[in-house]
């Protein structure tokens, strides 16, 4: 019976370890989402900061993947944090930036094919927008199926 229960979890195990899940896929779908969201505060950007910082479990070459993906909307990709866009003097007048912010957070994978996450797209203070992404594998490929709790400001 031991031996049965042993050879169960074994075998449990190693088909999660089998299981290849491309973060970065995850981040850019999630991305290009917020990008469709508001986009007058797309219009004029001069670059797209990213914070890498905030890509949890993203490994450098999905990080890699994810700022050359996101060239089509800005040949300009910054790894940037709000508050090393703050330390550089990047904000004018102390409201807004010349580019856009990109962020995610809290990526939970509900399932090897189910995630959910929080991103948000900053250009000001007064305009900024976000929410909860959900995003499911099919076919390999990582594809949004909800943008929910949104936000404005």
């Amino acid at each position: 019976m031991i031996m049965i229960s042993i050879s169960f979890i074994a075998c449990s195990y190693s088909e999660e370890a089998d299981v290849d899940v491309n973060y970065g896929d995850i981040y850019l779908v999630a991305f290009e989402a917020i990008m469709e969201e508001d986009v007058a505060l797309n219009e004029g950007a001069s670059y797209i900061a990213i914070d890498s910082r905030t890509l949890d479990l993203a490994t450098e070459e999905d990080i890699d993947s994810v700022f050359g993906a996101m060239k089509v909307y800005n040949e300009i990709i910054l790894d940037e944090s709000m508050k090393s866009l703050e330390d550089k003097e990047m904000f004018i007048d102390d409201n807004y930036i010349e580019g856009i912010l990109l962020s995610a957070s809290d990526l939970e994978l509900i399932s090897d094919n189910k995630a959910v996450l929080k991103v948000s797209k900053f250009k000001s203070r007064k305009g900024a927008v976000g929410g909860t992404v959900t995003l499911e594998r099919k076919d390999g490929m990582w594809v949004l199926v909800g943008l929910t709790n949104m936000w404005m400001s």
